[in-house]
């Protein structure tokens, strides 16, 4: 029962004020790692490395906030005249920003985040941690081929800029659902923890 406490203690301190649009996470040494080899107590190490990846973790969700702000007010932005360069430039280094967040987010909650979580507490949910991994490499994938394509499109091309404007949003609505499903995920992982240890 401590277990789970102190499990979900780490889960909820990692929950950034606005929760539906971000993630909540924790460091998987603060769940497995008691001892280290010698059979030495380490659980105080874990610790303090947890809140530094929790704290990590806030900053990198806040961060990735500004970014697609940014990102959908540069995409909103209402150019006049045949020639866009100002605004298509603005929105290539916008999206390069995203991308180097994403990435970085991305791995973050793969190596230390919510996903061995849930796995430790719950391997039933085995099969949805793998569909939100497999969309992790999907954002990969589309962010860098939109990006690829945003830089290749010509100031004047009106009708291509705007399909790839579109596919942004897109990817941005479906990452906004992707980080629905992590909460979903995890909160039904820690209530189920914390029941079968009642």
């Amino acid at each position: 029962m401590a277990r789970s406490r102190h499990r979900a203690r780490f889960a909820r301190a990692a929950l950034p004020p606005d929760a539906g649009r971000s993630k909540p996470l924790a460091n998987r040494s603060s769940v497995r790692y008691k001892q280290d080899r010698q059979g030495r107590n380490v659980e105080g190490v874990a610790v303090v490395v947890s809140q530094e990846i929790q704290q990590q973790v806030i900053i990198e969700h806040q961060t990735m906030a500004h970014v697609v702000s940014a990102l959908r007010t540069t995409i909103g932005w209402e150019s006049k005249g045949p020639d866009f360069s100002r605004k298509l430039s603005s929105l290539q280094f916008v999206c390069e920003s995203f991308e180097r967040h994403l990435v970085r987010l991305l791995e973050l909650e793969e190596t230390d985040g919510y996903m061995s979580v849930v796995l430790d507490s719950c391997p039933e949910m085995s099969e949805r941690v793998r569909v939100l991994h497999d969309e992790h490499s999907e954002f990969r994938r589309e962010v860098r081929d939109i990006l690829s394509r945003l830089n290749a499109v010509s100031s004047t091309d009106h009708k291509t800029f705007g399909a790839i404007s579109d596919e942004l949003v897109g990817l941005l609505d479906r990452l906004d659902q992707h980080q629905h499903n992590e909460i979903t995920v995890l909160q039904e992982a820690l209530l189920q923890d914390a029941g079968g240890e009642g």
